[in-house]
């Protein structure tokens, strides 16, 4: 009988996953996974995964976030609330916004409780922050009631 050495996945299933799920939020969430994939690669690997990188890097158009655009403009001055399950993501869609002269507040699972609420209370008392961007994290067991628009930038993924 003969036996077949059987070569070492270089990537884990689970990372590829998430790199799928990184990829559909926007580039800028993927670069972060495939830059920690191109350091454990083989050589060969390395230039395909550093090209598509390069890819990613190029795209000049961002669909998902014209529609955002679109929806906010459209509702005005009302309060939105923006998911995604990213942080590279949610600072892409802050700066965006920035650009556009809209101001917008971050809320993600890394800040301090008391930094939770100063963020919260400004996003529900000052009508110059409209915009709230969270991460899943963030956004878990707080109170955003008051805000009747929510925008899922990416689906949140559960098996």
């Amino acid at each position: 009988a003969q036996y077949r050495k059987k070569e070492k996945a270089a990537v884990n299933p689970l990372t590829l996953l998430t790199l799928q799920r990184e990829v559909c939020s926007s580039s800028f969430a993927a670069a972060t996974t495939l830059c920690k994939l191109s350091q454990k690669a083989g050589e060969e690997e390395a230039v395909k995964i550093l090209s598509l990188m390069e890819l990613g890097g190029s795209l000049q158009e961002n669909t998902k976030m014209n529609l955002v655009d679109e929806i906010l403009t459209h509702l005005g001055e009302e309060k939105v609330i923006i998911f995604t399950e990213f942080l590279a993501t949610q600072q892409y869609i802050h700066a965006r916004l920035k650009r556009k002269g809209i101001p917008a507040l971050t809320f993600d699972g890394s800040m301090s409780a008391s930094k939770k609420d100063f963020t919260l209370g400004r996003f529900r008392r000052d009508p110059a922050y409209r915009v709230l961007i969270c991460t899943e994290s963030g956004g878990e067991g707080v109170n955003l009631q008051f805000c009747r628009t929510m925008i899922n930038y990416d689906l949140p993924w559960n098996p």
